[in-house]
Order: structure tokens, then sequence, then C-alpha cells
């Protein structure tokens, strides 16, 4: 089964992320929630995860979900929803996604700044 068909399986992303209509962005609303149920996956953002990082990672909100087409490394535009995947993967596409996290006391370092570690971290979870 290929990585698409798996993540279509995922269940929907709970709060922040359960509402894709709140989503700004260039893709359709069915792949904005499956942006979000892939990142819910991502932080294992479900009941008692225990996984690294969770307790942090968990109130990451996706708010922006883009997809361009590019020619010469300038966008040319939109990433059109009838697309298939097959002819999505002949162009060359750029994407990009924005979440938002409101920094908490547990992600400071000694300094009173973000830890780098947890900046780390962080990149790491919405580099989707």
């Amino acid at each position: 089964m290929d990585f698409l068909s798996n993540a279509r399986r995922l269940p929907t992303a709970p709060v922040p992320n359960h509402d894709p209509a709140s989503i700004k962005g260039s893709v359709s609303l069915e792949k904005k929630q499956l942006s979000a149920n892939i990142l819910a996956w991502h932080v294992a953002n479900f009941p008692g995860s225990r996984v690294f990082g969770h307790a942090m990672a968990k109130d990451l909100r996706l708010t922006e979900v883009h997809v361009w087409r590019t020619s010469m490394g300038q966008n040319i535009g939109v990433l059109e929803d009838i697309v298939s995947p097959e002819d999505a993967r002949q162009s060359s596409l750029q994407g990009q996604t924005v979440c938002e996290i409101t920094v908490t006391r547990e992600m400071l370092n000694v300094h009173r700044t973000l830890a780098g570690g947890c900046s780390a971290h962080l990149v790491d979870m919405c580099a989707m």
C-alpha cells in the first residue's frame, strides 16, 4: 500500500486541528484535513501518548497549507485539485505549511528563550 492510501486511513485530527475549514491555503478541504491528520499522527496526538515531545507538540496548530506548480524556481500557479497523483508526480511542485504554537515555560532554556532542542523538534514536526 502506498503512503497516500495509508494516510487516508488515519483517524481525524483532534483539537486544535479538527476543523479543516479554519486552515488557510491553496488546497482543497480534503487535502487540508489529510494534512492535519498526518500532523496529528506525526506528533502522536492520541489519548495516553507517551511519545517524545508529545506534551509540547500536541498543541501545534496547522494554519496554512499551500502547493504551487513551479518552473525554473518561479511559482507559476496553484496546483489544481483535479490533477491526478500520477500527473502531479510529473510536475515540479513547491509546498508550504505554516504551524503555530504558544511557547510555554517548559519550552524555555535557562536563559528564558526557546530551547534549541525544542525548536529543532518543532521544525521536525512541522516539515511534513
